[in-house]
């Protein structure tokens, strides 16, 4: 007796999905409900190929690349792919990748080579070399990703632009979001991507550079952030609303926040990185920049880091903290908000540390009408100076401990405030 299955609309079919999913011992509709209707099928590829992450060998990775290879109908339905490469490379291999590719960009900044920067190919094993050509196979069928987040540091750069000029060609004019880690020396691959129209978040992530330690070095990493970096990042100017400067490197970022932008658009800024003298030698940079899109911006994020940190016991991290962190203040506090009108500023979220207290104290209160969160992501206040601080908001405040200062919604009235503090704080 054959089974007819009822028309019912499709919000129904899909509620009727998410009941089944909810009692399933996965938490997602099993694959044999495939079958029962179309609704159900574009649900259950969806759920397991939307999102998809090579960032560690297994069997249901390979399982995973041999369908997305076979199939460009499963392929299309990724929209977001993070991927990473460290597996593929021998950890020896990488460092002796990197000292060539190190040795090639001092010689391109002593102007041995005419031409752009030579790079030697780390070779691979066979089966490393199976795994990313069928990578690279599988991207070529995804047409529809909007998300990608990469990590190069285990591949050459021969291979890195092998990766990516199969995303440019497969995805890049679709492209909303990417995220890329990788060294200053070795960003040249990055460039292979071209230009993404429709860039519109950008999160860059400088490692630190294979140990060498030398004056060349520097510069050799001075003339990559001027060449390679700088141009990648304005490319983007008139699209980009979002864009997020991670660093372990020792490069200085000033001459990156001294020639970037501006962006027009740009909604969302964060800066995770040393704001030492070293990493940052002038903080004006910074402040100027954060400055010139006072009129845009709505959520900032500034989040020093200390070299070495996790080689320091606590007092001595929370003094590097406030060395490095109260030139950035200071620096800031030279510049006024809209001509002394906090009308004119739109920024909603805050993300930064208390450093000094009065500096940091006269900083937010530039934003009193606009905040509806702020984070304050060391315990370096007490009770009293709490209490001092929600005082310049004529608002309610609502104070709240958490470790990190991340993931600050937006949905809060315009008559309160979010704020989180470190959780030492409210015991003090």
């Amino acid at each position: 007796m054959s089974t007819t299955v009822p028309q019912l609309p499709p919000e129904l079919w899909l509620a009727i999905a998410a009941e089944l999913a909810s009692i399933s011992e996965h938490g997602r509709l099993p694959r044999e409900y495939m079958a029962i209707h179309r609704s159900y099928l574009v649900l259950y590829l969806d759920t397991e190929y939307r999102d998809i992450r090579w960032t560690m060998p297994c069997d249901g990775m390979i399982r995973q690349l041999g369908q997305l290879v076979s199939d460009p109908t499963i392929a299309s339905r990724v929209q977001s792919l993070e991927l990473s490469t460290w597996y593929l490379v021998h950890r020896n291999q990488v460092r002796f990748s990197m000292l060539q590719e190190l040795h090639s960009a001092i010689l391109l900044y002593l102007s041995t080579y005419t031409h752009p920067h030579v790079a030697h190919a780390t070779e691979l094993t066979a089966s490393s070399k199976l795994l990313l050509d069928r990578m690279i196979g599988a991207i070529h069928n995804m047409r529809n990703v909007v998300d990608f987040r990469v990590d190069l540091r285990g591949l050459s750069a021969v291979d890195s632009r092998r990766l990516l000029r199969a995303c440019r060609e497969s995805f890049g004019p679709n492209l909303r979001r990417l995220s890329v880690k990788t060294s200053v020396l070795r960003f040249d691959p990055v460039r292979t991507l071209g230009w993404l129209r429709h860039l519109d978040q950008l999160e860059v992530r400088f490692d630190h550079e294979v140990e060498v330690g030398n004056h060349l070095m520097e510069n050799a990493e001075t003339k990559a952030l001027q060449r390679k970096v700088i141009p990648f990042l304005n490319r983007h100017h008139h699209t980009l609303r979002a864009l997020s400067i991670l660093s372990n490197s020792d490069v200085d970022l000033a001459p990156l926040f001294r020639s970037i932008g501006p962006f027009p658009l740009l909604r969302r800024f964060s800066a995770d990185i040393c704001f030492n003298r070293e990493q940052l030698s002038d903080p004006e940079t910074l402040a100027r920049f954060i400055h010139a899109h006072q009129s845009s911006l709505m959520h900032l994020s500034l989040q020093p880091r200390v070299p070495g940190e996790n080689l320091l016991n606590n007092d001595q991290s929370a003094i590097h903290h406030l060395n490095s962190w109260v030139p950035v203040q200071q620096a800031l506090l030279k510049h006024r908000v809209g001509d002394d009108n906090v009308e004119q500023c739109p920024l909603r979220s805050l993300c930064t540390p208390v450093g000094d207290f009065d500096l940091c104290l006269e900083f937010i209160s530039r934003f009193s009408r606009s905040l509806r969160y702020l984070s304050l992501t060391d315990s370096s206040i007490d009770q009293a100076q709490l209490q001092k601080m929600k005082k310049v908001f004529k608002k309610e405040v609502s104070v709240s401990t958490r470790i990190d200062g991340k993931d600050l919604g937006n949905g809060r009235s315009r008559d309160s405030l979010q704020l989180w503090v470190s959780s030492g704080l409210r015991g003090r």
